[in-house]
């Protein structure tokens, strides 16, 4: 069968001839695959899951170049790497098992990847945790897809491949970044407390919590107003709900503590069992001697958006709840509009796919997560902000 590549970028980037290109320097990289699976910490049964995946690239010449040529177009630290790593090629049936192919991809990046991290001064230091997620996302896509392979996770690791994001104890965070949310964050020149501003446009309920479409609009916020006396604008409580009265902090009490580009830790959080609070801690501390003394920055603050941040929990979720600890960490904002990836996180794929009753609700959280949502409740993305002395 015909090979298919139905993204038009991906097909441009994979039909330009290559004249640099050797069926035997292919072939020697897609050998040391089962190797590079060791390194990722694959089961007996998935190396040998492996090979069978292999077999049919392997006697497929044409198929053999588009898989070196992948690894090399993703492995550029570029738009072109960035851009096509967010496109699905469109393989479709042309190529047997495509989540497997994704997965011999990802596995061909990895001594690029191992170089990268030698040649950054990163090795001794990240490498036993940089693959950690080659084996959260196999698990994914066997849960969810009934396949062998990389589904959802594709674009994430590779970021993870490239330096851009990278791994310290329970947590993964950017290599470097500015503070982007649409927040002010003041603080109090007496006593250090903070207050947080909306600075964009938002449809809130009256209770403080966004709202959406099907629900009734209370107020709406706006950018903060700032003026030679002081900041105005709508206020975020540390809980992470947005007060419906306008409030002005005065410049002679209060002082701009993130703005936009401020250097920060973004905070991202794999899917890797409980989330102990002490456990995230103690990667922000890593992270924050990593970020002094090996990347020579000094952020301001961390931060994080993500569904687990979701203000609704502390109602739907017990007090002795490892999220609501987490959340507690910092001070809570809320995170973008629309929908959080709750489904997917807490769900699976299929769900996504096939409403919340075509898996079945295992845990206590599904159980009131599912009860909630089929009651018409929304889920809701969070943000928060954590000083650097809280750590």
């Amino acid at each position: 069968m015909a090979l298919t590549i139905a993204d038009d970028m991906w097909r441009e980037c994979l039909s330009a001839p290559d004249l640099e290109f050797n069926i035997e320097t292919a072939a020697a990289a897609f050998d040391r695959l089962p190797e590079l699976a060791g390194q990722a910490h694959f089961t007996p049964v998935e190396l040998e899951q492996l090979k069978q995946t292999m077999s049919s690239v392997s006697a497929d010449p044409e198929l053999l170049r588009v898989w070196f040529k992948m690894v090399q177009l993703l492995s550029l630290q570029n738009d072109t790497g960035n851009q096509l790593c967010g496109r699905d090629p469109g393989f479709g049936s042309s190529v047997k098992e495509p989540y497997g192919f994704n997965l011999l991809v990802l596995l061909g990046m990895i001594p690029t990847m191992e170089q990268l991290y030698r040649e950054k001064g990163w090795y001794d230091e990240l490498w036993a945790e940089a693959l950690l997620d080659i084996r959260i996302w196999i698990d994914f896509c066997r849960e969810n897809n009934d396949a062998f392979g990389i589904s959802f996770g594709f674009a994430w690791i590779r970021y993870q491949m490239v330096g851009a994001v990278m791994r310290l104890g329970r947590l993964q965070c950017n290599d470097g970044g500015g503070f982007y949310h649409e927040y002010r964050v003041c603080r109090n020149k007496k006593d250090g407390s903070f207050c947080a501003l909306m600075d964009c446009s938002m449809n809130f309920r009256k209770d403080g919590f966004s709202a959406f479409p099907d629900e009734e609009t209370a107020f709406t916020t706006a950018p903060v107003a700032e003026d030679d006396q002081g900041y105005t604008g709508w206020k975020c409580a540390e809980n992470g709900l947005v007060l419906p009265e306008k409030i002005t902090l005065p410049k002679t009490d209060w002082v701009e503590f993130l703005k936009p580009d401020d250097p920060v830790i973004h905070l991202h959080i794999p899917a890797d069992g409980p989330l102990l609070p002490e456990q995230a801690l103690e990667s922000c501390r890593k992270m924050l001697k990593f970020h002094r003394e090996v990347l020579k920055r000094e952020p301001k603050a961390f931060v994080c958006e993500s569904w687990l941040l979701d203000p609704m929990f502390a109602r739907l979720l017990p007090e002795t709840s490892n999220i609501l600890k987490f959340q507690r960490l910092g001070y809570r904002m809320p995170g973008p509009a629309g929908e959080s990836e709750l489904v997917r996180r807490v769900f699976g794929e299929k769900a996504v796919k096939g409403g919340l009753d075509a898996v079945p609700h295992k845990t206590s959280m599904q159980r009131t997560f599912a009860a909630y949502l089929k009651s018409g409740g929304h889920a809701r993305n969070g943000a928060f902000f954590i000083p650097l002395e809280m750590i």
